[in-house]
């Protein structure tokens, strides 16, 4: 989905999350509060998952705040 959003907006960076932020959706594979997130930049793409707890927008809040921090350390790690 970042690599999509990338190269759709003819960006240099692309973000991505989906997940489940509840206060319902959720199953035993894929709980409440589990969210896929994405970094797309020119030089390589990254995914991970999160497992955030509290209802639904505080779900959302982490989220928000996980993958800026994340979008960040690459930014940074891109500079060096």
């Amino acid at each position: 989905m970042a690599d999509g959003i990338r190269i759709k907006f003819g960006t240099d960076i692309g973000l991505s999350t989906t997940g489940v932020a509840g206060p319902t959706g959720g199953t035993p594979d894929k709980p409440v509060g589990l969210v896929w997130m994405g970094i797309s930049t020119l030089e390589k793409t990254i995914t991970f998952d999160c497992h955030f707890k509290g209802e639904r927008i505080e779900i959302m809040r982490s989220t928000v705040i996980e993958i800026l921090t994340c979008l960040l350390d690459q930014l940074d790690f891109i500079d060096k």
